[in-house]
């Protein structure tokens, strides 16, 4: 009988799952073991204690057990800081992770420049795999506003990359499964509202769920060329991401270090 595989799913706030709920949900009926990492408290509208039952809930409907979710740091790093604390945001990584055996993948956001968290994510998620040998890297996209005006995005479209795209057709039930999960996060109701409509037409419409390894080289310079989503929606400017990050990205970029 083969070994049961785990998968460690980092995530930078309690939502941030939709993104990738049908795979969670594949993989647990196949019998494997999924993960489920928040590196931040989500904290910035409403207590971070509604946040997570809301998450919490969704997971356990998707087959993962609340053992294998966690909201991990103490204290937990606060909502739209994480970019600052990637040091500190890896070592609780590692601590929770400790108790895992042997990690076969880890999926997180993608480098993609929409919410400053997941792309600080997506570093978190770069060095843990890393640390812990694990198989396979995959990121998935959650916003961003390659090619779009200014405070515009596109929903769960790939920034361009050098990486192929890993498709796996949904059927129509799996498609709308994530759907239907958004009303079950009622404090992130005008988030939403604004992601909601780009988010369900792409899932029934599409059908596919899209995944990419992720590519340390890409973590190098910022995510695609203009202004970044976190920069003209959220007025976080990609220089201090980028001057904060600077020595995570260029260890995990040095192909001697991989």
């Amino acid at each position: 009988m083969p070994a049961v595989r785990n998968t460690v799913v980092v995530l930078a706030h309690q939502d941030d799952e939709l993104g990738m709920l049908s795979r969670i949900a594949y993989e647990t009926a196949r019998g494997e073991r999924v993960w489920c990492a928040y590196l931040t408290d989500g904290a910035s509208r409403v207590p971070a204690v509604v946040r997570d039952a809301e998450s919490r809930a969704v997971l356990e409907r998707a087959g993962v057990p609340p053992q294998r979710i966690g909201f991990v740091g103490t204290p937990r790093i606060a909502d739209g800081t994480l970019f600052a604390h990637t040091a500190a945001a890896l070592a609780s990584l590692l601590a929770w992770a400790a108790p895992i055996d042997a990690i076969d993948r880890v999926y997180a956001p993608d480098w993609e420049g929409g919410h400053v968290d997941h792309d600080a994510a997506h570093l978190v998620a770069l060095a843990f795999a890393r640390e812990r040998g694990a198989g396979e890297t995959y990121a998935f996209s959650l916003y961003n506003a390659w090619r779009r005006p200014r405070r515009l995005f596109r929903v769960t479209s790939f920034v361009p990359g050098s990486a192929p795209v890993l498709r796996r057709r949904l059927s129509l039930r799996e498609a709308l499964a994530p759907v239907a999960e958004m009303a079950r996060y009622p404090s992130q109701r005008s988030t939403w509202l604004g992601l909601a409509p780009g988010f369900a037409l792409r899932a029934i419409v599409r059908r596919e769920e899209r995944l990419r390894r992720a590519d340390p080289a890409r973590v190098r310079e910022r995510p695609h060329p203009g202004a970044l989503l976190y920069e003209s929606m959220f007025g976080v400017p990609s220089a201090d991401v980028m001057d904060a990050t600077a020595e995570l990205r260029a260890s995990l970029s040095d192909p001697s270090r991989r």
